[in-house]
């Protein structure tokens, strides 16, 4: 760990407890669209898929200076329980899916998506009908029964492993319509209805070894935002 003369992580004497913090997310992304004329009828299809490795890291630099010198690099962290996965403790390793500890390795959600729409022009009016399909695949971890969160492990008393769950995959559904015509020559009525899905950000679904207790208090299930 390199840190400055105060004993934190930036140098030229930054100080103070603020957060020392990296977020990575390495992505291989897929797609395919094509649209065709026949007739009346514009018909797009798209689909597309990307998988992810998500890692993340936080520590408050203040409480690293705040240990002991006699402890070592990796006791300090221990002590201080970072904010980790896809890293070791000290967050100067990338951790694999080999890791001994499940909740240090990083998460690798899969991610894909279908539409197909239809515009077609009668005499009068223009319509717009589609329907999208999102996939969800997070790999997230919860509980397996939240009204009794120690039930589900080994220790009755605090989180174990046991007590944790691979969330299910999610297959969200949108439909797409909208109207267009003419009222006079110079104004045009537009109507529209859908349903939109949009994913919170990645780094934002996932947690550490260290943050069970926060989880009671803080975690609720992050499913997809609906707006």
């Amino acid at each position: 760990m390199i840190v400055d003369e105060n004993g934190v992580f930036r140098p030229y004497g930054y100080t103070g407890g603020g957060l020392y913090q990296k977020r990575e997310d390495d992505a291989f992304f897929i797609d395919f669209d094509i649209t065709s004329q026949i007739d009346n009828h514009l018909l797009e299809f798209g689909t597309g898929f990307s998988q992810h490795t998500v890692r993340g890291y936080g520590v408050f630099a203040g409480s690293y200076a705040q240990q002991p010198d006699n402890l070592s690099d990796p006791e300090k962290f221990e002590a201080i329980q970072p904010f980790v996965y896809g890293y070791d403790v000290t967050g100067q390793t990338k951790t694999t899916t080999d890791e001994a500890n499940q909740f240090l390795r990083p998460y690798k959600p899969d991610i894909g998506y279908a539409y197909l729409q239809d515009r077609f022009e009668l005499q009068d009016i223009v319509l717009n009908i589609g329907l999208r399909m999102d996939y969800y695949n997070l790999k997230s971890y919860v509980l397996k029964d939240p009204a009794l969160p120690y039930a589900g492990g080994s220790d009755p008393y605090d989180f174990d492993t046991g007590d944790f769950q691979i969330r299910d995959a999610e297959v969200e559904l949108s439909p797409r319509i909208g109207i267009g015509f003419p009222v006079t020559s110079g104004t045009v009525f537009h109507a529209q209805y859908g349903r939109f899905i949009q994913l919170p950000e990645l780094n934002d679904v996932y947690f550490g070894p260290y943050c069970y207790n926060e989880y009671l208090i803080w975690h609720h299930k992050v499913d997809s935002t609906e707006h």
